[in-house]
Parts: structure tokens; sequence; C-alpha cells
């Protein structure tokens, strides 16, 4: 009986019963998701419809999604047969999905508050090149979620070795601390995130304006009339508001993302863990990972740490979805994790790439000398000093700042590894393992072949790399080598 129970995931197996609840929640969101204004209408103009038929509508909705979601539930199976995992699911269209663990990305744990309470896991299963996760369970029981992740992870590509001794010792890289997940959250970019609050919430805006109608919109607008006189202070009011919720909302997403965060480093590959209200854990092995990005901005080297990103395999460009974040690590912690993965830093330099000055020539006439007429025709236009006095200050911050960009480029090319690092207000390095590239091609345009210059990209299975401006014999020479790197190279990019 123990031994039946222990290799229960050979044989047709349901999820956890909980998994109906969850089911159910997931319709509800999707639901509201796509028809909050037909709710909203529906909450504010309800006078027009007689009580009775909401609630037998939404009652009528409700035992339609519960009997839909216990259908679901009691037909989804699976087992694992050999070295692959089988999955049948569908009420009236059966489906049967068969994938080889030699293609699985990653089996990821999460547990969300809900899931926590239950004593169950959320896993997903990613494979190689999906857009998303290939499918997943809704609720397993936490010791069957890990035993299955656990399977998974010993039995694929054993020819590689991953079921090695040295996999059950974890050696801790990374553990942040309540202090130090404040001191990540203050070194983000509000700035993005006031721009995500002003274009949802402008979108918003519209939404209630078409179900709620003008009148009723102006009575909101209304409230706030009072302020309207002084437009300069109405203004410095809004961007302070936003700029403080901006900047709680993205010190509350830091600590809810990345409570608790730890970074192991077991046999040939890291584990990732974290989250306060929603748990997770990501496996990256050594194979998976394309190549590491690392950033770093005035707050961040002020505290002395960087943002760090191991790209996995995907077909969509640096997406975010297959990026496992390191939120904050020391540089001694970058160091401990680049020499583990890449090696030694001290590779001899076969190549220190330069990229030329046209580049800033390039980019300031696109992004500074031609707004800067525009401004200068509305001023032109209006006679309104306040539009020459925006041109001019637009000329010179673009100058200053596309002469910075330029020269902050800087790119190396070592005995395995590629270098690559640039930025501003925002410096973003990457490191890459030289035949992890997948290919590689000289972009020219009229401008750059008059110039004598190209473009190089790289292609990888995360996306690609570019570095740009480099003279064309040098980009050929990068090219050259580097596809003689691909070639010859008898290990494997995944």
């Amino acid at each position: 009986m123990r031994k039946n129970e222990s290799l229960w995931y050979l044989s047709p197996t349901r999820q956890s019963v909980f998994a109906i609840l969850f089911i159910i929640i997931n319709v509800v969101k999707a639901l509201v998701r796509g028809l909050w204004p037909l709710l909203v209408l529906v909450l504010f103009k309800s006078g027009n419809y007689e009580r009775s038929h909401i609630i037998l509508g939404l009652a009528v909705l409700g035992v339609g999604i519960v009997l839909a979601a216990i259908a679901f539930f009691w037909r989804f199976y699976f087992y694992v047969d050999g070295a692959q995992l089988h999955v049948e699911k569908g009420i009236l269209r059966r489906s049967k999905v068969d994938i080889p663990f030699d293609r699985i990305q990653s089996v990821e744990l999460q547990q969300p508050l809900l899931h926590r309470l239950a004593g169950v896991c959320k896993v997903k299963i990613d494979t190689a090149g999906s857009s998303g996760e290939e499918f997943s369970f809704n609720a397993l029981s936490t010791a069957k979620a890990a035993a299955l992740q656990e399977y998974i992870q010993r039995h694929r590509h054993q020819d590689q070795k991953v079921a090695s001794p040295m996999r059950g010792l974890s050696n801790e890289i990374v553990r942040l601390d309540l202090g130090q997940l404040l001191r990540i959250g203050i070194s983000q970019n509000h700035i993005r995130t006031a721009g995500l609050i002003l274009f949802f919430g402008s979108g918003l805006l519209d939404q209630l304006e078409d179900v709620l109608g003008e009148q009723a919109l102006e009575k909101i607008k209304g409230v706030g009339s009072s302020f309207a006189e002084d437009k300069w202070f109405l203004a410095a009011l809004i961007l302070g508001a936003l700029l403080l919720l901006s900047f709680v909302g993205t010190l509350l997403r830091t600590i809810l993302r990345y409570y608790d965060f730890v970074l192991l480093r077991r046999g040939g590959e890291y584990v990732v863990s974290g989250g306060l209200l929603n748990r997770y854990e990501h496996v990256i092995p050594d194979r998976k990972v394309q190549y590491v990005q690392w950033t770093s901005n005035p707050i961040k080297k002020m505290f002395k740490m960087v943002r760090l990103r191991f790209y996995q395999a995907s077909i969509n460009v640096l997406s975010a979805a297959k990026a496992i974040t390191v939120p904050g690590c020391s540089y001694d912690q970058l160091d401990l994790i680049r020499k583990e993965h890449f090696g030694e830093r001290v590779q001899s330099t076969l190549l220190s790439l330069k990229v030329q000055r046209s580049l800033f020539w390039r980019r300031w006439l696109l992004l500074g000398i031609i707004p800067f007429l525009l401004f200068l025709g509305v001023f032109l236009y209006n006679a309104a000093f306040v539009y020459f006095f925006l041109a001019a200050v637009w000329l010179g911050l673009s100058y200053w700042y596309q002469e910075q960009y330029q020269r902050s480029w800087e790119a190396e090319l070592f005995d395995q590894t590629l270098w690559t690092s640039s930025g501003v207000i925002e410096r973003t390095t990457h490191l890459v393992k030289q035949f992890k590239i997948q290919g590689v091609r000289l972009a020219t345009s009229p401008y750059l072949r008059r110039k004598g210059l190209a473009t190089v990209v790289l292609f990888t299975a995360s996306g690609k790399l570019k570095i740009p401006y480099l003279r064309q014999a040098e980009a050929s020479q990068v090219k050259d080598f580097l596809l003689h790197q691909i070639e010859t190279h008898r290990g494997a990019w995944m």
C-alpha cells in the first residue's frame, strides 16, 4: 500500500477537490474583467430592471459556473508514463496533452493565500518555446505537488546527470530581509508606475463616461472644481498625488512579490522562492539559461546593489514571464553568480568594441532636433513664449542625454563569453555564453552603409541582443568569430 501511495502519479489522478473552488474563482474573475462595464451599468441603473430578474439571472449564472467547474474537475486527469507527463481534460470535447520531460522548461509551484489556507499548491508547467505555460493544475496537495516537481526534475535529461549527488546540497546565495526590500522598493522606476496609473486611470474615466453618462461624470468632476481656478496649484497637486501613489504602490508591490525571497544554488541549477500572498518557487537549470542581465541606477548604486535577471528559452522577446528576477543582490553576490555560471571574468579580452559617434548624431536628429522644430513651429504659430522655452530646454537636454548614451556603450568579446553594457540613468549589462547564441546578423540601412557602419544583431532563445553602429570590418569580424564558436562548440544550447 505504501509503495502504491508513493507512486500515485503513475495512474490517472484528479486534482485536489479544492480545484473546484479555484476554477470557479478564475471563471468569475474572467467574467468581471470582460463584463465590468455591464456590471457597473446594472449597479448604477438598477432602477430600470426588476430586482427579481437580476437575482434570478445571477443565480442561474452562478449555478451554471459551479456545475461547469465540477464537470471540468471530474473530467481532468493526469499521470506519468515513463519520461512523459500526460493530461486528459475536456467536458464535451476531450483532449490529451503528452509532454516529454526533456521539453519541460520548468515546474513552478505557487501558493496564493487561499491555496495556503487550503493546504494546496498551484502547479504551472512551462515548456521550451511556449508563449505561456503548457497547462496548469489549479490545486494539488502540497505533498503531491512537491513529489511531482521532484520526479520531473529528477528524471528529465538523465543523460546530463541532473540527478547528481550534489542535487540535494543547497548553497544560499541571496536572502532578502524587510530592510533590503524597502531599499529595493525605493530604487524602483516610479515614473514607469506613474505612467501606468495615468494610462489605466484615463481608460477608466472613458469607460465611466460611456456607462454613467455625461451628467454623472460632470458631478464627479465637480468635486474638485474649486481647485481648478489655480491651474498651477492643481497641476502640482495632481503631480504630487501621482508620485506619492506610484511610490507607495511600487513599495507595496515589491514587498508582496518578494517577501522572504531566497536564491539557492543546488547542483547544476538555481532555485528561487518568495512571495507574501502568492508563494512561488522557480527552478532554473544552468542549461536553460540563455543569458544574464543586471541593471543599476543612481539609487541602486547608493545602496550598492543591482537587479539581476536570468533569461530562459522563450518565443517572446525578452519575455518577463520567462525571465527569473532577483530584485536585489550585492556586488559580491553578483560576482559569485557570474563566476559560478560563466567562469572567471579574467578571460583574455579578444576584442573591445567601440560604438561610433554616428549613433549620437542619428539619435539626436530623431529625438532632439525634430521635436525642437515642432515646438518651435508651435511657438511661431501661437507666439507663446512657453513653447520657445520648451524647445530650447528639450534641445539642450536631448543633446546631453544622447551624448551620454553614446559614450555609455561598452562591449567586449572574451574567449567564451560576450559582454555588453549601456544606459545613462539606468545602466543595463548583458553577459552571454557564445555557444548560446543561435544566429548572428549584420543589420544595415542606407545611412549606415553610407557611413561604413553596421549593427550586430545576436539571436538567442530568449530574444535579440544588439551592438549598434560598429565599423563594418569590426562587425564582420565579430560575426565570423561568433559563427565559428557556434558551429564548433559541442555543448547543448538548452
